[in-house]
Parts: structure tokens; sequence; C-alpha cells
């Protein structure tokens, strides 16, 4: 049986053909390989300017729901729901969520979560839990447009709903779509080394540790624990 062909990059691809094609022909090619792996969720722009095609993956935010869990988009419905996030050092430590709660503020970074969609960059979905009326977290998949088959899972949850065992249910339901939907082979979860809760998270998720290293971030050198969670076997 012959082997299938590694999927196309998720983020920007550019095709270069030589000139005696025609442009037409030119972005032809460059779709039909940027949307090439079957049930991939994700739409694509195509711009020409004579010599290059470059192609602009946008990712479709999906929407799953299991255990009293959904995972979706943000909307500006939820900008009063980021306020018990905004000042929460936990949060605000690797995130851009807001120090101070503004609803520009609040809406901006709603925003930029879609955008990182539509440039095929992330995949950034609220946490709602059942009868709570704003979403009660974020999960996320990092680094789509720069690895073909890996991306690094990121999450928080405001402070009243840690400790419920919602961040496996949500990583596990986004990682899972994404080995299924996506065709990514491996997830990173990077954690400070101090951070105990979120090694349990990757222990649950079945993730194996596989090192140490530093990372320079906002000025200061922050060690980080790896963990690398693969892809189910068939």
């Amino acid at each position: 049986m012959p082997r299938r062909p590694p999927p196309p990059s998720l983020a920007t691809q550019s095709v270069q053909r030589r000139a005696r094609a025609s442009p037409e022909r030119i972005a032809g090619l460059a779709l039909r390989r940027a949307l090439s792996v079957r049930d991939r969720p994700a739409l694509a722009n195509v711009a020409f300017d004579g010599e290059t095609v470059t192609v602009v993956r946008q990712l479709v935010l999906p929407t799953i729901a299991q255990f009293g869990v959904t995972l979706r988009p943000w909307q500006l419905a939820d900008v009063p729901g980021l306020s018990e996030a905004c000042g929460d050092e936990q949060i605000m430590r690797f995130t851009t969520v807001p120090r101070v709660f503004t609803r520009d503020a609040a809406t901006d970074w709603i925003d930029r979560q879609g955008r990182r969609a539509e440039s095929g960059t992330a995949i950034v979905l609220a946490i709602v839990d059942a009868g709570e009326p704003f979403p009660i977290g974020m999960v996320g998949l990092f680094g789509l447009d720069r690895a073909v088959d890996s991306a690094r899972l990121g999450y928080w949850l405001v402070k009243d709903a840690r400790g419920r065992g919602i961040a496996v249910i949500a990583a596990r339901g986004l990682t899972d779509w994404a080995f299924e939907r996506l065709g990514l082979k491996q997830v990173v979860i990077d954690r400070e080394a101090s951070n105990i809760a979120s090694a349990r998270v990757a222990q649950k998720l079945g993730a194996i540790e596989t090192g140490a290293h530093i990372v320079e971030y906002r000025g200061a050198e922050v060690h980080f624990i790896r963990h690398v969670l693969e892809r189910p076997r068939d």
C-alpha cells in the first residue's frame, strides 16, 4: 500500500511557479495543496502578486460538548465574563488577558482570539460550564502555523472553577478533536516546574514528561517542564 503524503502546513503557505504558468493555474494548485487533507476544518484565501501565490488557511472553530462542559468560540456577549479573569495573577502570568478589566480591553481580547483562527495560527475556545452564564476559562492550541503535525496546549480557569477536573475535560476534548480533525501527531504541554496542578492535568491526559528547558519570557528566564501527548494509535 503506498504511503500517504504528509499533510500540508496549517498556516500561510507560499507556492512559487515559473512565470510561464498562468496566474489561474498557480492559484488553483496552491489552493488544492492547502485544502488537500480530507475533512480538515479550514477555509482558505488566495492572493497572487505576479510571482508568489500565498494561501492563508483560516481554521474553522469547533463547538465540543462533553461531561457538562462546552468548548465554543468566544463571543462578544462573553465580555462581562472576562472581569473575573482580569487581574488574576495565575492567569495573566503567561497570557494576554487584560490586567484591568474594561469593556474595550475585553472586547479587543475576544476579537484577537477570532483573528488567530483567521490567520491559521491558533484555535482558542471558551470553556462554558453547564448552568454558568459566562465562560469560566479558555483552552487553546497554539503554534499551528509553525508545524504540520504538532501544537502547544494552553488553558486557564477562573479561581472558582479550579480543582474540579474541568481543565482535564476541556484539554481532552480539544486534543481528541485536533488529533482526529487536524491530523496532529502530538500536543506539547509546557508548565512551570512549580505548577503541580498542571503536572496533574498532563498526567491525567496521558502526556509523557520529556525534560526541562529555559525560556526567555518578558525579560526573565522561566524554567519549564515539557510533557508530550501523542496521538492515540488506531
